[in-house]
């Protein structure tokens, strides 16, 4: 597991020299702040690359399948994160909160697509309705069977009307 996080760190390393020769050429109006961002993720670089081989920042980057391509892809938003970094008037953070901030982003895109969907609200608006079990144990409606009937027959029949047209 060790090869794979030094090889984890190498290309997060690598791909931060990247943004940094991107900000290089973007310098985006203020060249100071550009160039305090290129120092600041050319350095946080060189950090990530003398980090010891089981760090648990990269180790979260590689769990949340950040290098599954054999390069770091952390998406758009992550890198538009990483390209902004100390750009900002007053920078605050060192290498390791960068690093810690893109492991949290990472894990925290990956929480969200395991997620179950959640259930979604009826269409029109209404609140959905309760289902009790019958003493059969079967699910009933509170309107009763004939009531679920109509409503399917309805739906079915306006779909039908719609082909026609």
């Amino acid at each position: 597991m060790t090869e794979r996080l030094l090889l984890a760190q190498y290309l997060l390393a690598q791909y931060l020299r990247e943004q940094a020769h991107w900000r290089l050429d973007a310098v985006d109006g203020n060249p100071m702040r550009a160039a305090h961002c290129v120092l600041a993720l050319i350095g946080a670089a060189a950090y990530i690359r003398e980090l010891p081989g089981d760090d648990p920042c990269v180790a979260a980057l590689a769990v949340a399948g950040c290098f599954a391509s054999g390069t770091f892809e952390p998406g758009n938003e992550t890198r538009d994160f990483i390209r902004r970094w100390q750009f900002e008037e007053r920078p605050s953070a060192g290498p390791r909160d960068l690093l810690g901030a893109l492991a949290a982003r990472c894990a925290a895109k990956q929480h969200a697509a395991l997620m179950p969907p959640q259930p979604r609200a009826p269409a029109d608006g209404c609140a959905p309705q309760q289902i009790a079990a019958s003493p059969e144990g079967r699910a009933r409606s509170p309107e009763g069977r004939r009531g679920a009937l109509a409503a399917a027959r309805s739906i079915s029949t306006r779909r039908g009307s719609r082909r026609k047209g």
